[in-house]
């Protein structure tokens, strides 16, 4: 029994050694999140210009939503209301999205403004449907320029991948908005 004690100490005491002589395993990376792309680095925390970009992003893709609200209950034209729920819909999700991902950086949201457009509520018809329009063209410009930027010059690799996942979905809801206005002669 002795001999069995001694021999379990023994092996106890050559285990602790081994541990002490291994070097201190490296932090493990996160596997790779919807974020992010599976190659992509770790970085530093999302800072200023990232925080920036979290606001503005989901204040414009909270004012595209609000338009679209207001759209599908007064525009003229049935299929610029149907343009307008999916505006709705798909900024909605993105902004669910964006604010998933600031929550995991930790950091605040501020909340967007409520307030739709002061011309779109005093129009009606297809006067609505031009003004409509045009602010869609002007408010996807705005955000393609900044989800770009974003996707460019941002600080945390999971924003800058969302700005760049986001850019094909946003030149396409301009395309859609550009070719109605034409039609519509806008």
């Amino acid at each position: 029994m002795a001999r069995s004690l001694w021999m379990g100490l023994s092996l106890l005491t050559a285990a602790a050694l081994a541990g002490c002589a291994t070097p201190p395993a490296e932090p493990q990376p996160e596997p790779p999140s919807a974020e992010a792309p599976p190659s992509a680095s770790p970085r530093p925390p999302a800072i200023g210009s990232d925080q920036s970009f979290i606001n503005q992003a989901i204040g414009m893709g909270e004012a595209e939503s609000g338009m679209g609200r207001l759209a599908d209950g007064k525009a003229a034209s049935k299929p610029l209301r149907a343009f307008a729920a999916r505006m709705t819909t798909e900024h909605t999700r993105a902004n669910q999205q964006l604010a998933m991902l600031a929550k995991r950086l930790n950091l605040q949201v501020a909340p967007p403004p409520d307030q739709p457009p002061p011309e779109l509520l005093t129009t009606t018809g297809p006067e609505f449907d031009r003004q409509y329009l045009d602010l869609v063209i002007k408010s996807h410009q705005n955000m393609i320029a900044l989800f770009e930027s974003e996707a460019n010059n941002g600080q945390d690799v999971r924003v800058k991948h969302y700005a760049g996942s986001m850019l094909p979905v946003l030149r396409h809801h301009l395309h859609e908005a550009e070719t109605m206005a034409h039609q519509a002669g806008v």
